[in-house]
């Protein structure tokens, strides 16, 4: 019964998307028929089976990433040892894509360990590569 659910969740989402429907429009219909028709476990189950699915490999940077990140020392040191220049992290990758686009979260994670440690040989390059799978998730 679960699954007839989740398939009509599927066909709904499919038809809103071919039809003209503005954005909010279809998030208040799909939070509408998630809340109402579908349990929380069984979302969170698909969405693991999803995962599943998934055949790309991420590739691994972590060699490039180390030394892209020694270009970035000294504005970090000049930034009271936090990384502040997202847009400047086009040596570095994250998935597909430099950190200059995708890399945030990450950035946010280095600023926090360093806010709450202070050292300065964070290796930066290994929090990307420890997170790398959730690029494609």
């Amino acid at each position: 019964m679960s699954f007839k659910i989740l398939f009509l969740f599927l066909t709904l989402l499919i038809s809103t998307q071919s039809q003209k429907y503005d954005q909010n429009s279809i998030i208040d219909i799909l939070k509408s028929f998630l809340q109402k028709n579908v349990p929380n476990e069984i979302v969170l189950n698909f969405f693991e089976y999803l995962k599943t699915l998934q055949k790309k490999e991420f590739p691994t940077h972590l060699s490039e990433n180390r030394k892209g990140f020694k270009n970035h020392l000294a504005t970090i040191k000049a930034n009271n040892g936090y990384i502040e220049d997202q847009r400047n992290y086009k040596d570095m990758s994250y998935g597909d894509y430099t950190l200059s686009y995708n890399g945030c979260e990450l950035i946010a994670i280095y600023n926090a360990l360093y806010e709450l440690t202070k050292k300065n040989d964070i290796d930066f390059a290994q929090i990307i590569d420890i997170h790398k799978k959730m690029v494609y998730l």
